[in-house]
């Protein structure tokens, strides 16, 4: 069965709808911020940590995903010419998702935004919901 995991499963489920709503929101978590934001969330609640150096590594995050079927590890992609193609429906209908998202946040704000993130197409590795293809 293995030991018992860090956080409650109240504290996963959320994780799993912030990286959802993140993903609706067209921000993608990378798996770098998901144990950034496990750390910070042990560190702030002042509990005992048994992580090596302090933080999360590989294999809490693949104990994560298997705890969590609903989550996949893939490679994020950039924006391609056949997606490229903006209407102000589509910009409407963006900002609305995100106006939502944040009216519905409760304890997870943890957005590790960057201002150079927001401008980022290059490939990298996200934790996505699986059929968000």
């Amino acid at each position: 069965m293995g030991p018992d995991t860090v956080l409650t499963l109240a504290e996963e489920k959320k994780l799993v709808h912030w990286i959802k709503d993140l993903l609706k929101c067209g921000f993608p978590k990378k798996v770098e911020d998901l144990l950034n934001t496990v750390q910070k969330i042990i560190l702030d609640d002042g509990r005992k940590n048994p992580f090596k150096n302090g933080r999360p590594g590989k294999n809490w995050y693949a104990s994560f995903l298997r705890r969590n079927p609903g989550l996949e590890h893939r490679v994020s992609q950039g924006v391609s010419k056949g997606r490229d193609i903006v209407t102000e429906e589509a910009i409407k209908k963006w900002f609305k998702e995100l106006e939502d998202f944040l009216k519905n946040m409760t304890n997870l704000i943890y957005l590790n935004i960057q201002a150079g993130y927001l401008m980022e197409m290059k490939l990298r590795l996200a934790c996505v919901p699986k059929l968000a293809r």
